[in-house]
């Protein structure tokens, strides 16, 4: 059984004598030695779209979120601009130069016009089930088509001037995640099959399957570099389609302990950072051997990727997340774990962070080197990385 001490720095001599019974990989080193929080704004009430997990948009130093369409975080002054107030707004209209925001929900579509902070078309929908494009950001109209999906197997093609379905596609199982590609393309994932359709007609140009027995999904969001898709699939491994070719080119690491699972890669030069929920993988993205893997961890979160060091966040307490939690890529291992900071201390009747209570997704990269980005269920939550050095 293993024992650790409380995340609050403030409380730590309180609960020196205290265990709390943990099944997760802590350190000596606690998180105030590396970060402090520099800001935190807080999403609309009342959103079901948490139930997925979303991403801010980074753009021109303005970080878009889909939880709160009011306003948007200024990251050069840490202050919100909100649609509604005038001198915000030609702040935010002179930083966008693109028209028309989408902001894709739980339950309905909201594109806003930059131009006049006001929203120009809110389309209802079901519910929709599994992921959703791929990243899940916020982004900007390209042209005049906006896809999304409903009713777990159905992506829909739809033009928000004339208000008309351009097209739909049904597909045999639930669509886990879908990405425009070049000029005229889908990409899309179901849960066994890969699926490449015309972006004009939704027809489905070419199909490979991926998982050909069992019940094993494909797992994570469509990984493109240049011509090739890696596509992570419960035991079958790492898969490297070719678009060109249309055939899987390689499979690597089937059958691998804790590494049949992953819900995210980063892409370094010759590298592949790949989170699963138990380990980080380091992974040649050529030969797909595999450079270091992390020690055992319940990661649940993204992980967000320095030069230095790895970020992300572990369970908690009682199964609760909210253990920020930083790995040196250089030793792999884990240096620095409990969020220290008088800002979120334990209450009386709660003897946890109040980020316990809530999982964080963090971006793959920090912004500017410097700041750790993040959203929980309720926040979105900005921290400095004050002083990381190598000893």
């Amino acid at each position: 059984m293993k024992y650790t001490t409380t995340i609050a720095l403030i409380l730590f001599l309180y609960f020196q004598g205290t265990s709390q019974e943990i099944t997760n990989i802590y350190a000596d080193k606690s998180l105030d030695e590396v970060l402090k929080p520099k800001w935190e704004y807080p999403y609309e009430k009342n959103d079901f779209s948490h139930y997925f997990s979303k991403y801010p948009l980074i753009k021109n130093d303005l970080l878009i979120h889909h939880f709160n369409m009011d306003f948007v975080v200024d990251l050069k002054s840490s202050k919100q601009l909100f649609f509604s107030i005038t001198s915000d707004q030609q702040v935010i209209k002179s930083r966008l130069p693109d028209s028309l925001l989408v902001y894709d929900l739980m339950d309905k579509l909201v594109i806003k016009n930059i131009f006049t902070g006001k929203n120009f078309l809110t389309k209802r929908k079901y519910k929709k089930f599994g992921f959703i494009s791929d990243g899940d950001y916020p982004y900007f109209l390209k042209d005049s088509v906006i896809y999304y999906l409903e009713d777990k197997n159905k992506l829909f093609a739809f033009n928000p001037f004339t208000k008309n379905e351009v097209w739909q596609s049904e597909f045999p199982e639930t669509v886990y995640t879908f990405q425009e590609y070049k000029d005229n393309l889908i990409n899309l994932t179901t849960r066994t099959t890969f699926y490449q359709l015309d972006k004009n007609t939704g027809e489905t140009i070419w199909s490979l399957p991926i998982i050909t027995e069992g019940e094993s999904s494909l797992n994570g969001e469509l990984n493109k570099q240049g011509d090739k898709l890696y596509l992570w699939a419960e035991s079958f491994g790492l898969n490297v389609v070719n678009l060109n070719t249309r055939q899987i080119e390689s499979t690597w690491l089937k059958g691998r302990d804790n590494s049949d699972f992953t819900m995210q890669m980063i892409f370094e030069n010759d590298s592949i950072f790949a989170r699963t929920p138990m380990n980080v993988y380091c992974i040649s993205k050529t030969t797909g051997e595999v450079y270091w893997i992390s020690d055992d961890v319940k990661i649940v979160s993204d992980i967000t990727l320095t030069d230095d060091y790895i970020f992300f966040e572990q369970n908690g307490k009682e199964g609760l997340a909210g253990v920020i939690t930083v790995l040196n890529r250089h030793t792999h291992k884990i240096e620095y774990a409990q969020f220290t900071s008088e800002k979120y201390p334990p209450t009386d009747d709660n003897y946890q962070n109040q980020l316990d209570l809530s999982k964080i997704q963090f971006l793959e990269r920090p912004y500017n080197k410097k700041y750790l980005l993040g959203s929980s269920l309720h926040n979105v939550y900005c921290f400095e990385i004050i002083s990381i050095i190598d000893e």
